[in-house]
């Protein structure tokens, strides 16, 4: 009440005292929400190590949104040590529970080998996920995974580097390695439409 000023005027200080004492009780939602407070220096001071204590307990009792957040803690090395390993453990329990922004990740470290081994099917079944919920850059990692594995329906051509630039009316597309990296080009070419070429450079890797 506190919290939103419902029934009482919204004091933020008075909000953090009580979700304190439920949360030292085990109380999840308290838990989550003092962890956002920290997080964020709401009616506290800022301090992310309190934060990803209180995210970690509520994590632990299966809030999904508390899974999450702490998943991007270790991803980046907020409050806690950066631990990749760690972030996919977190970001899996969320994206088992339907949370998009775990999916998406999950599906980026699936595709990068960051705390996973690299296996592009598990990327593409929770980029698969999170674009069916809606989220564009998952969509765009389903695109750029399908096309890489399709071969183009006329391949006319096979350039070397040197003689890329000087392609009439066709474009190329890099190999999965050095996806935006604009400029670097692989040895191995394969030519496709300028419509796909268009669509794979606009791709987040």
């Amino acid at each position: 009440m506190y919290y939103y000023g419902q029934g009482v005027d919204e004091d933020e200080k008075e909000a953090a005292k009580w979700f304190l004492k439920a949360a030292e009780q085990g109380e999840i939602e308290a838990q989550f929400r003092l962890g956002v407070m920290y997080h964020y220096g709401r009616g506290v001071d800022e301090d992310e190590k309190e934060a990803a204590k209180w995210f970690l307990k509520a994590a632990e009792q299966g809030e999904i949104g508390a899974q999450f957040v702490l998943g991007g803690m270790y991803y980046y090395g907020r409050g806690v040590d950066e631990d990749e390993k760690e972030a996919a453990k977190w970001f899996r329990k969320a994206a088992e529970q339907g949370e998009i922004g775990a999916q998406y990740y999950l599906g980026v470290m699936y595709y990068k080998g960051q705390g996973v081994d690299v296996d592009k099917k598990e990327a593409l079944k929770w980029f698969r996920k999170a674009a069916e919920q809606g989220r564009p850059e998952a969509q765009d990692y389903v695109d750029q995974i399908e096309l890489i594995g399709k071969k183009p329906p006329t391949l006319r051509c096979r350039p070397s580097r040197e003689n890329v630039s000087t392609l009439p009316n066709s474009t190329v597309a890099p190999s999965s390695s050095t996806f935006g990296q604009p400029g670097v080009l692989p040895v191995s070419l394969k030519c496709l439409t300028s419509k796909n070429y268009n669509r794979l450079w606009a791709i987040r890797s």
